[in-house]
């Protein structure tokens, strides 16, 4: 009788485990709710998102490891064992990737490893925004007293989901004039003058910020004649 080489042994060992792979996970299953997320980071922060599943199969499901594609990403997991009809969730904590500037993007993959199918594993896919923060630059326009009084800008950093506008305090404000303007990307643009610059002047003119959430920032740009 004619022996099988080792290597097509090995070949058909594995086609074989290719064959059975889905039986195998209909005895054990993890049925995630979602598998993928958009994110946005905060600059200087972080953020937590949860992927929550669920074992449908017959069998316990064994988790042997859940990696990040991105040192950006950490992974927090409980329960490694998943009985069958109990859930579980896998965390991942996310933050900026390093040297990210505001607005860009990035993306991220876990692969979550069973000991039931350890050559198909489970795909979590994160795409992440650095959120743009509140400001303005130059915060402070000047004005020589006596001189010509020209319009002058700020540019306006609008963070990520949010509106500006000028605050009430501002526009009842009659010893200068502005013009706030929104751009497409993510930024805007303040104009300033004064009225005139007969007389010194130092004032300060908020603006406000509102996220999606509701939450107020404000930033002072300050408008001087000297």
């Amino acid at each position: 009788m004619a022996r099988i080489p080792n290597a097509m042994r090995l070949n058909l060992r594995l086609l074989l485990f290719l064959l059975l792979a889905p039986a195998l996970r209909s005895q054990a299953e993890l049925e995630w709710e979602t598998v993928s997320a958009e994110l946005t980071v905060p600059a200087s922060g972080q953020v937590r998102h949860s992927f929550r599943f669920k074992n449908t199969g017959m069998e316990t499901v064994h988790i042997e490891s859940a990696k990040s594609s991105c040192s950006c990403v950490v992974v927090e997991l409980g329960a490694l064992s998943i009985a069958p009809g109990q859930s579980g969730e896998l965390v991942a904590v996310s933050k900026p990737a390093p040297a990210s500037p505001p607005g860009s993007e990035r993306g991220a993959r876990i692969e979550v490893t069973t000991a039931e199918a350890p050559i198909r594993p489970y795909l979590l896919r994160i795409k992440l925004r650095t959120a743009r923060e509140a400001g303005l630059e130059p915060a402070v326009l000047w004005w020589k007293a006596g001189g010509a009084a020209p319009a002058k800008e700020t540019q306006v950093q609008v963070p990520t989901g949010a509106a500006v506008r000028l605050s009430e305090e501002a526009l009842l404000r009659t010893e200068v004039e502005c013009v706030l303007a929104e751009t497409k990307d993510g930024r805007a643009v303040l104009s300033v003058r004064p009225r005139s610059t007969r007389q010194r002047l130092d004032l300060r003119l908020p603006v406000e910020f509102t996220t999606p959430g509701g939450v107020p920032e404000r930033r002072t740009l300050f408008i001087r004649v000297e």
